[in-house]
């Protein structure tokens, strides 16, 4: 998987657990925004986008399931945080390999899914969401968000390839209809 790191934004405050936040793209489709740079007494660590459910608990928005796939997206972000420039690994381009869906009873949001791209990363709350625009059905999705300290949802997740785009929303819309 090629990992190519965006952006680094250190935190200068002294004292604080986090030291910064990047933006990583991989194999030249998926952007994931708000990865952070983290210490604690063993050193420093990255934690991908999360969102906190019921005020404790915390579920990353979208992770790597595969160690190879963590230790690269590390590796990458922990080295531009550094300051070496990192840009490895051979695109290899992503495939939706897994789709699991809860339906919802709203009028616009129809579902939310979990969509696993390659069997090494996966995204949550996926929604799917369906429009009507002169009596004619459209369905999309919105990726995984987060909520920001203002209370507002911010996405952190973009897919920048049309053709996996449409295939996430494809495939999230045929196991809505099974």
């Amino acid at each position: 998987m090629k990992v190519e790191v965006k952006e680094i934004k250190k935190n200068e405050s002294l004292g604080l657990n986090e030291k910064g936040t990047a933006s990583i793209l991989l194999n030249d489709s998926v952007l994931i925004k708000e990865v952070k740079i983290m210490s604690d007494e063993k050193g420093l660590y990255v934690a991908m986008p999360y969102r906190v459910i019921g005020g404790k608990a915390s579920l990353d928005v979208i992770h790597p399931t595969e160690l190879e796939a963590r230790d690269q997206i590390t590796y990458a972000v922990l080295s531009a945080y550094s300051g070496k420039e990192y840009v490895k690994g051979e695109v290899e381009p992503f495939m939706v390999t897994r789709v699991s869906l809860d339906k919802m009873m709203g009028d616009k949001y129809k579902a939310v899914a979990t969509v696993v791209l390659n069997n090494s990363i996966s995204m949550h709350y996926v929604y799917l969401i369906e429009e009507t625009k002169n009596s004619k059905r459209t369905y999309d999705v919105i990726l995984s968000s987060i909520l920001t300290e203002k209370g507002s949802s911010e996405e952190v997740v973009f897919i920048q390839d049309d053709i996996l785009r449409d295939e996430i929303v494809r495939k999230v819309l045929q196991k809505y209809v099974e």
